[in-house]
């Protein structure tokens, strides 16, 4: 009970931290100082955890222990809330950024659709899992939920294919970012905001439901650590490191 009432506070938190840079791009009606592509790139890995958290929320009963628990507690949902209210309020800071920000109409169009094309990756095997029995085994068409096997293909694709390019992409538009002036930003929000992000990168490590015992309590004997960690990190840990973004340009606002 305690971990959840601390989870929703750092929701709150962490939906309040958007408002004072809202606000100033809003009042100021200049986004010069923002990177479009920056924040494309943070929409882009917070629409990932958006999704890849809804999919596990759908799925927890057929594929528990994994994110969610089984059955789904309260600290399910306001995990899942948080996540999706952050991914809202990034996609009102983006276009709301790129509506002021003096680019060309084809590079507003390219960015656009650029997070569409990613945006679409996301749904699509979300949608396919819901009206289609692609999943089943050839020899079973129309086979029961119970039979299906879609965690594997989406936790594969994401963590092959998907993670890699969206951490890449996140690394990236930090450096842009981090090269140009603090110009018509509102440096007190941003530095609430990084002290709130941390605090929201800390918390999911405990947040977030891993199978640890079905790693550590094997008949064989536990599984080496050091094999533990990536797996923790490819199915649940990403979310954590995420922030790290806000957190290295909180830095350089306290340097």
């Amino acid at each position: 009970m305690l971990l959840t009432i601390l989870s929703f506070l750092v929701l709150i938190l962490s939906f309040a931290s958007f408002a004072p840079q809202i606000r100033h791009v809003w009042w100021s009606k200049n986004a010069r100082g923002i990177l479009s592509i920056h924040l494309l790139f943070n929409l882009i890995c917070s629409t990932e955890h958006v999704f890849f958290g809804f999919f596990y929320m759908v799925n927890s009963y057929h594929v528990p222990g994994v994110w969610s628990h089984s059955p789904i507690n309260i600290l399910d949902w306001v995990n899942l809330v948080q996540l999706t209210g952050v991914w809202v309020l990034f996609n009102v800071l983006f276009f709301l950024c790129l509506y002021f920000n003096p680019l060309s109409r084809l590079q507003k169009a390219l960015i656009i659709a650029i997070y569409v094309y990613f945006l679409s990756i996301f749904l699509v095997p979300l949608i396919i899992d819901a009206t289609t029995d692609i999943f089943c085994p050839p020899e079973r068409p129309n086979c029961s939920i119970m039979d299906r096997d879609p965690l594997a293909f989406f936790e594969g694709f994401h963590n092959f294919y998907v993670m890699p390019i969206t951490v890449t992409l996140l690394v990236l538009g930090f450096y842009k970012q981090a090269e140009r002036p603090l110009l018509n930003l509102n440096i007190t929000g941003l530095k609430l905001q990084t002290a709130i992000f941390v605090l929201s990168a800390v918390s999911w490590i405990v947040r977030l439901y891993f199978p640890w015992k079905m790693f550590l309590d094997q008949p064989w004997g536990p599984v080496p650590i050091y094999l533990v960690i990536p797996s923790w990190w490819q199915q649940v840990g990403f979310v954590a490191g995420y922030p790290h973004s806000k957190q290295l340009i909180g830095k350089q606002l306290y340097d």
